[in-house]
């Protein structure tokens, strides 16, 4: 049976691991944004429109920000249920299943970033209805013109260290409490 605790020490707790969830995921999205700044912009152009750049980051974050909120709003749920029952094991398991989800979340979200950047090097376009059409047409031939065009290996030993970074933050963001903690 475990522990029962306060209610506003397992909110502040939860709420602390959401924060971090929240942190991890706005740098995420604006190491991509500044990939494709890096990529697609010429760097002459950074000291010309420096301000026009700062202030699209500032539009960015907001977005970003919004897409984040919509994915904690599972979890932020699930916590409020769980702070009613008050009880460390059913904590530990909320935990559990916020590191999970971050798992989950943190590679999906990855992949269609990543798939965005090459998408819109081909296209000169964010993904769109055309993305969702790669299954109607010849999915091989497509994927033979990606490995010619693309670095697909490296993409994919690269995105394998990403996937065991990411098992990493997800030990070191999302700790248990132990019986004595709270």
């Amino acid at each position: 049976m475990g522990k029962y605790i306060n209610r506003a020490d397992l909110l502040l707790r939860g709420l602390l691991q959401l924060s971090k969830f929240y942190i991890f995921f706005i740098i995420l999205m604006l190491l991509f944004r500044l990939v494709f700044m890096f990529y697609f912009i010429d760097p002459t152009n950074f000291t010309t429109y420096g301000k026009d750049i700062l202030e699209a980051y500032f539009v960015g974050w907001k977005y970003d920000s919004v897409v984040v909120s919509y994915l904690l709003l599972g979890p932020f749920f699930l916590l409020i249920l769980v702070s009613l029952f008050r009880n460390s094991m059913l904590y530990n398991f909320y935990v559990f299943i916020l590191k999970c989800f971050f798992i989950i979340s943190s590679i999906v979200v990855a992949f269609l970033l990543i798939a965005d950047l090459g998408f819109y090097s081909f296209f000169q376009d964010h993904i769109n209805i055309l993305f969702f059409g790669i299954i109607e047409d010849d999915t091989v031939a497509l994927l033979k013109t990606m490995q010619t065009n693309y670095p697909l290996w490296p993409a994919l030993i690269g995105f394998s260290l990403y996937i065991l970074f990411i098992l990493w933050m997800s030990k070191k963001l999302f700790g248990h409490i132990k019986k004595n903690s709270l």
